[in-house]
């Protein structure tokens, strides 16, 4: 999947998909489905994502910034992409923008996620692929 988004950017950059490809290469980075995990090659994808106006890219960036994954901790600017998000019409970072207790409720999934891809264990990759990031399972 990463590879056709990947082939996709490059194929068709112009095309009105572009946003939804660089968040589902985020999502498949930050989960490390397919591919090696990177925290930060998935908050590149996010901000690209974001930069073109995905709304759910923006509220996966607030996440970030308050949860301090792959980035400085910073709960100010957590809550200025909340707020991006929201403007753009992303029911989660609509919450998060509006309640503390949703905030809090989205932190504890974020959290349940990352043990859940830090536990995986995948299957042996060969180093070929290994050497580039990838992971077959």
């Amino acid at each position: 999947t990463y590879l056709m988004l990947q082939k996709l950017l490059v194929t068709r950059p112009k095309s009105r998909c572009i946003k939804h490809c660089h968040f589902q290469m985020g999502l498949v980075r930050s989960m490390g489905f397919g591919v090696g995990q990177s925290d930060a090659i998935a908050l590149a994808h996010f901000r690209d994502a974001a930069a073109l106006g995905h709304g759910q890219a923006m509220y996966w960036i607030g996440g970030s910034y308050e949860d301090g994954v792959g980035v400085e901790k910073d709960e100010a600017e957590a809550m200025r992409w909340y707020r991006r998000g929201r403007a753009a019409g992303d029911p989660n970072a609509t919450g998060c923008a509006d309640s503390e207790s949703t905030r809090m409720l989205n932190r504890m999934a974020r959290e349940q996620n990352r043990v859940c891809v830090a536990e995986r264990r995948w299957q042996q990759t060969p180093p070929d692929l290994a050497e580039r990031g990838f992971v077959v399972y």
